[in-house]
Order: C-alpha cells, then sequence, then structure tokens
C-alpha cells in the first residue's frame, strides 16, 4: 500500500465523520421517521467503526517500525519505516486517541448495559404492559426489556381523554417494537467512539 492509500485511508473517515455530523441531522430531519432513525444509528456506528480502523492504521503502521515489533513479526523495520507517511508524533497522538476512543466507548456501553438489565429486572416484576405511577403530572415513557412496559402516570391517564390516551400508548408502543432504545445506545455509544460525529 502506498504513502499516498494509507494518508487517504486515514483522511477519508475522518472527514466522512466530521461531514456526516454535520449533514445527517438536518437531512434526517426532512426523511420519515424509520429511515431517518436507521441513517443516523446505522451511519454513525460505521463511521465510528471506520475512525477507529483509521486511527488503528497510524498506530500500526508506526509501530511495524519498531525493531522490536519487526523482530517479532520477521520483516524489516527499516523498510516499513521508509513507506511509513505518519511521523512518531502523529503516531503518538492517534495511539491517545484510539485509547480515548476505546475507553469512552466502553464507559458509554458499560452505563447503557446496565441500565438495560435495571429497566429488564424492573419490567420482569410488573404484571401487565402498562405500568401507572401515582403523579400529577400527565407522562409516559416506554422502558426496554423483555418484554418492555410503558409507564404511564395518574395525572396522564385522568387528565387525557381516551382518544388521547389511545396515541399516547401507542407512541410509546411503538418506541418499543421498533427498539428505539438499541437505536439510541448504538448513537451514543459511536459518538463516544468518534466525537467528529458530534460536530453540529
Amino acid at each position: 500500500m502506498t504513502a499516498l492509500a494509507l494518508e487517504a485511508g486515514v483522511a477519508i473517515p475522518l472527514a466522512s465523520s466530521a461531514a456526516f455530523g454535520l449533514l445527517a441531522p438536518p437531512a434526517s430531519r426532512r426523511m420519515p421517521p424509520r429511515a431517518a432513525i436507521w441513517l443516523l444509528s446505522a451511519g454513525s456506528v460505521l463511521l465510528a467503526a471506520s475512525t477507529v480502523g483509521a486511527l488503528g492504521i497510524v498506530v500500526v503502521g508506526a509501530a511495524g517500525a519498531l525493531r522490536p515489533v519487526a523482530w517479532v513479526g520477521d520483516w524489516s523495520a527499516r523498510l516499513i519505516a521508509a513507506g511509513e507517511p505518519f511521523g512518531p508524533a502523529a503516531a503518538s497522538l492517534a495511539a491517545v486517541a484510539l485509547a480515548l476512543q476505546v475507553l469512552l466507548a466502553g464507559g458509554v456501553s458499560w452505563r447503557r448495559a446496565r441500565g438495560l438489565v435495571a429497566a429488564w429486572e424492573a419490567c420482569r416484576a410488573c404484571s401487565g404492559p402498562l405500568v401507572v405511577l401515582a403523579d400529577p403530572e400527565p407522562k409516559a415513557f416506554a422502558v426496554p426489556g423483555w418484554p418492555g412496559r410503558i409507564v404511564a402516570t395518574s395525572g396522564l391517564l385522568t387528565t387525557f381523554s381516551p382518544p388521547q390516551r389511545r396515541a399516547v400508548l401507542a407512541h410509546e408502543q411503538a418506541h418499543l417494537d421498533a427498539r428505539h432504545d438499541l437505536h439510541l445506545a448504538a448513537v451514543a455509544i459511536a459518538a463516544a467512539a468518534d466525537p467528529l460525529l458530534c460536530l453540529r
């Protein structure tokens, strides 16, 4: 692989992430909801993975030019260093960025997983699909789990008319059916791993 190809392999994912972060949110607002959520979640995951891979190219290329690594791999450190377009400073920055990406994405994944397990435990203890909280404020939300539950307050049930209640509960059920929690988790993890997605 030529030096120009290596540079392009690093620059293109970084530029694509930045462009996606700027352009995808406004574009998604003009799309049908189902298409918009897939654009944002799948696009974010794909570009975050590409950015991690791009930084990995920089780190691996620099590591391959080190004599101890070359000795283990049985290749020429001199030849690798001659064809490696990124200097030690860029490789060091890439290594730090890569470590931060892994730590941040891991932290978000851990918190999301804990929340999902807690939601599952709470839902498992409930007998029906609807959980009513004693709260005068009209609120409703979906709690993911296996199965998920819809939580509504007593204020919503007493304040809203039957058609309004049905509309709110159907909206929350749509969140559960489409597993929007997984899409949100994917975007949160991708954004933690690739801050360029959050430029807007």
